[in-house]
C-alpha cells in the first residue's frame, strides 16, 4: 500500500491492471454476470482493484451492477457471507472476482458445500496468489502480485540509497505489473 499524501519511495503492484486481467479472463471463459468481493475503498489497493473490475466490465459491454459488488474485510468468513448474499439474489452471478484469495476461498468452500460445481456453475478468481491457491480443489485462479520481486526491489532501493549517503530524499516510484495465474476455478473451457 502507498500512503497517498506522502512523498515516499514506493514500489507497488498495478492493481487496476490485475483486476482488469482477472475480469477479462472470466469474460473470455464465457461468464457474463461477474460479481466483485471488494475491500474497503479507503484503502487504495482495493479502490484500484474495483476500478480495474469496472473498467473490464465496461470494456466488454457488461453492465456494472452495484447489487453484485459486496464490500467487506476480505477474510475467509467474509467470503462465505458475501457468496451467501450473492447466491440468494433473484439473478445471482455466474462468476466472482475477489480482491483477496482468502475471501475467494471462503466463497468457494460455501459454494461447494451447497452443491455448486466450480467452474461449471460459477467461476472464481482471487487476488494475491497465496501459497494455498494451487493446493486446494479446484485450484484457485489468482492474480500474482510478484511479492518477492517487489521485496527485492525494495531491499535493493533501500541499500542503494543507504550506500549513496545522500541527505535529500530521492523520490522513486516503481509499479510492477501482475500476472494472472489461470487454474481450475475459472477455466471452464477445459472441462
Amino acid at each position: 500500500r502507498v500512503y497517498e499524501s506522502s512523498n515516499t519511495i514506493s514500489i507497488v503492484n498495478n492493481d487496476v491492471e490485475g483486476a482488469f486481467q482477472a475480469v477479462n479472463h472470466l469474460v473470455d471463459m464465457g461468464y457474463k454476470r461477474i460479481a466483485h468481493i471488494a475491500g474497503p475503498e479507503y484503502i487504495n489497493i482495493y479502490r484500484n482493484r474495483k476500478q480495474g473490475y469496472i473498467q473490464a466490465l465496461i470494456n466488454n459491454d457488461i453492465e456494472v451492477d452495484n447489487s453484485i459488488i459486496i464490500t467487506n474485510n476480505l477474510r475467509y468468513e467474509s467470503g462465505e457471507e458475501a457468496v451467501k448474499t450473492l447466491m440468494a439474489l433473484k439473478n445471482p452471478p455466474d462468476a466472482i472476482f475477489s480482491s483477496s484469495d482468502y475471501a475467494a476461498l471462503g466463497a468457494m468452500n460455501w459454494l461447494k458445500e451447497n452443491g455448486y460445481e466450480i467452474p461449471k456453475d460459477i467461476g472464481i478468481v482471487g487476488y494475491s496468489n497465496e501459497k494455498f491457491t494451487s493446493f486446494i480443489s479446484p485450484a484457485l485462479t489468482s492474480v500474482d502480485q510478484h511479492s518477492l520481486e517487489m521485496g527485492r526491489y525494495s531491499a535493493k532501493t533501500f541499500f542503494d540509497l543507504k550506500k549513496s549517503n545522500k541527505k535529500d530524499l530521492i523520490l522513486i516510484s516503481l509499479t510492477i505489473n501482475p500476472k494472472l495465474i489461470i487454474r481450475e476455478s475459472s477455466n471452464r473451457k477445459t472441462k
